[in-house]
């Protein structure tokens, strides 16, 4: 059975990780909800600045050890603390929460629910239904590696995550903060970012990338196909702040072929536009970018622009 992100939940109900040898809190506190990351890239960061305070954890909590731990969660909400080690984290019943703020190093949650913690080393998930990343790091969601026909939705602004098409489940929702850089699945998926700098990529299939607020990278395409961008068509919407929309890197032309994206509410006097190869390759035509001497359109832009909004690698 092919899944994306299979052991993250696998059974009816809401549930959280918590050690199976302490007894359940009657009053669980619940831990807590849409906390808003900073940005972890301001313009000008001040000197000599403080770094975030992570909140105080539930009274119930369980910390892991720095060694290699094996958690199994109750009926009970549960609120697990992890940290160094590579651990495996099973929920229970209910809401269960695995929270990383102890951590002073960025996370990847990737397909199979596992958490990639660098050196820190990698945890296994196990029907957990919300995932708290550190604070001020440049944590990110990877769904690049999961197969079959699962895509995602995810929304940074209200640190929700859907994921489509499991076999089996159907659409699993979970909670996820903290996360500032999201890679898609290699079907059709809907990401939206926050008032971070994101870095949003839709990998294969007719995705739909939307910034939102900050200096934002909108990148369409699978970034290790041998033809990025071939027969697929993306909308990139960059929102507010500096965008950069990505059509080509050091190696490839992005959408040649049958492939197309569509740039909206491209903001003339901040936002440029990343193509591979040098001025002379490409031909305006109205609002569209084609390749030159050819009828072959790689995207089609919302809004006024000039050449003077390329920038060629």
């Amino acid at each position: 059975m092919a899944t994306l992100f299979p052991n993250l939940t696998n059974a009816p109900g809401d549930n959280t990780i918590t050690q199976s040898q302490i007894p359940p809190n009657p009053n669980p506190q619940n831990p807590p909800q849409n906390q808003t990351p900073p940005n972890p890239n301001p313009p000008n960061p001040p000197q000599n600045q403080t770094p975030p305070t992570p909140p105080t954890p539930p009274a119930n909590s369980i910390s892991t050890t720095s060694g290699n731990d094996n958690i199994t969660g109750d009926a009970s909400d549960n609120f697990i603390l992890g940290g160094t080690g590579s651990d495996t984290l099973s929920g229970g019943e209910s809401t269960d929460t695995v929270s990383y703020l102890s951590l002073n190093s960025a996370i990847t949650l990737q397909a199979g629910g596992i958490v990639n913690k660098g050196a820190a080393g990698n945890d296994i998930l196990d029907t957990i239904e919300q995932i708290i990343a550190p604070l001020g790091q440049i944590n990110t969601l990877d769904a690049s590696t999961g197969s079959g026909v699962a895509s995602i939705n995810v929304d940074l602004s209200t640190n929700s995550v859907a994921v489509n098409n499991l076999p089996g489940i159907g659409t699993l929702n979970l909670t996820v903060e903290n996360f500032v850089n999201v890679v898609g699945t290699p079907n059709v998926d809907v990401i939206t970012g926050n008032r971070q700098n994101n870095n949003l990529v839709g990998g294969a299939g007719n995705d739909t990338l939307s910034g939102l607020r900050g200096n934002d990278t909108l990148i369409g395409v699978d970034l290790s196909s041998a033809t990025p961008g071939s027969n697929e068509t993306d909308v990139l919407i960059g929102g507010q702040g500096r965008d950069t929309f990505v059509l080509g890197d050091a190696t490839n032309t992005y959408y040649q072929g049958a492939g197309v994206t569509f740039i909206q509410d491209f903001q003339q006097n901040r936002d440029v536009i990343q193509l591979h190869g040098q001025l002379s390759d490409y031909t305006i035509v109205g609002n569209s970018i084609n390749l030159a001497g050819t009828s072959d359109q790689i995207a089609v832009i919302q809004g006024n622009f000039t050449t003077d909004n390329f920038v060629f690698v």
